[in-house]
């Protein structure tokens, strides 16, 4: 028996590969932007890096968990290394706690506002793409610029989507899926 093999014209073969390989640009290029102008907040710029703390050496470990019992060459590193600022001779305990709850405050703070930041641009332009897309004639750069709009949307919102309530969830997949409906019938109904 004798199987029918599809042929796929090499101009459609083209424009599916120029479509794919615009859509991959397209969001690169608008991510790496805004990595760009507005790159992420690194923990380091707002708290203590964990590897700078000073380290006691694997043979003057700490016994029965207190610092008094280290070495006294090594008790204001013991200290250090359980959170606290430094030994005091006088009393044997380690005094001023370190307070990483600020700084990670801060930080958390700085990573949400470029995440609605990064949420906002990547929405916005992933829907000006789309929109471009619908409008343009030509099948190969249209679709690649609908694949890109959305893949862009679809990073934006991963990006904040935790952050995001259930109503806005809720709300995004409605008008999502909406704007699919609508451009399976406005550019496919031929």
């Amino acid at each position: 028996m004798k199987k029918n093999k599809i042929k796929i014209p090499p101009n459609k073969v083209k424009a599916i590969i120029l479509s794919i390989t615009i859509a991959i640009v397209l969001s690169s290029f608008v991510i790496y932007f805004i990595q760009t102008i507005h790159p992420s907040p690194k923990y380091e710029d707002y708290c203590e890096k964990e590897s700078s703390r000073i380290l006691i050496p694997e043979n003057k470990e700490i016994i029965g968990g207190t610092c008094a019992t280290v070495s006294p060459d090594y008790r204001n590193e013991c200290c250090i290394n359980k959170g606290y600022e430094s030994y005091n001779q006088e009393t044997g305990e380690c005094e001023g706690i370190v307070d990483y709850i600020e700084c990670q405050e801060k930080y958390e703070t700085a990573r949400d506002k470029y995440k609605l930041r990064v949420f906002i641009i990547a929405i916005i332009t992933g829907l000006l793409s789309i929109s471009v897309g619908i409008i343009l004639i030509l099948p190969s750069v249209s679709s690649g610029l609908m694949i890109g709009g959305t893949f862009l949307t679809f990073y934006g919102t991963a990006i904040y989507w935790s952050d995001l309530t259930n109503w806005l969830r809720t709300l995004i997949l409605g008008a999502v899926l909406g704007i699919l409906i609508w451009l399976g019938y406005k550019k496919l109904q031929n």
